[in-house]
């Protein structure tokens, strides 16, 4: 990442925070797991031998998570990766930074995103989702929480 990056995405941070007026804050750190035998066994131009040597050549390391932190005051979020130490001797993978910023007030969406090396700067309308609370009750860390569904339109994904 380049050192023009990584000023702007401070600068960013740093601006929507203090921008920020509400008094409702904090901040909520998640791992998300991607299983890419599952992704890889939906895809019709894969053939099933591929997918079966990718299953015996990555076994149990074939999903893997990563931490995320999502920032949050007010009607405003940033979204981004969590900060990691950084691991002496081993293998480490070169994460593409992200950074999601979303204005519920204002309806609008602005995403920095590096791919491939290159820097996408993507802006848009924050789309509402419709939501369909459903009957499925459990404790998760000491909160009450309800199951909840949307639908993707595009790729219509529950």
């Amino acid at each position: 990442m380049t050192k023009v990056m990584k000023q702007l995405t401070v600068f960013l941070f740093v601006f929507l925070t203090v921008q920020l007026s509400a008094q409702e804050e904090g901040t909520i750190t998640y791992t998300r797991t991607t299983d890419w035998i599952s992704i890889m066994s939906k895809l019709p131009y894969i053939s099933q031998e591929d997918i079966d040597r990718s299953q015996l050549t990555w076994g149990k390391n074939a999903s893997r998570g990563e931490d995320y932190d999502l920032h949050f005051k007010g009607d405003k979020s940033v979204y981004t990766y969590k900060k990691q130490e950084v691991a002496t001797g081993g293998r480490s993978w070169r994460r593409s930074e992200i950074l999601l910023i979303r204005d519920h007030n204002k309806g609008k969406i602005k995403d920095l995103r590096e791919e491939m090396g290159k820097t996408f700067l993507i802006e848009g309308e924050l789309k509402k989702n419709k939501w369909k609370i459903l009957n499925e009750i459990k404790e998760i860390e000491g909160y009450l929480c309800m199951k909840a569904e949307t639908t993707e339109p595009i790729k219509g994904q529950t």
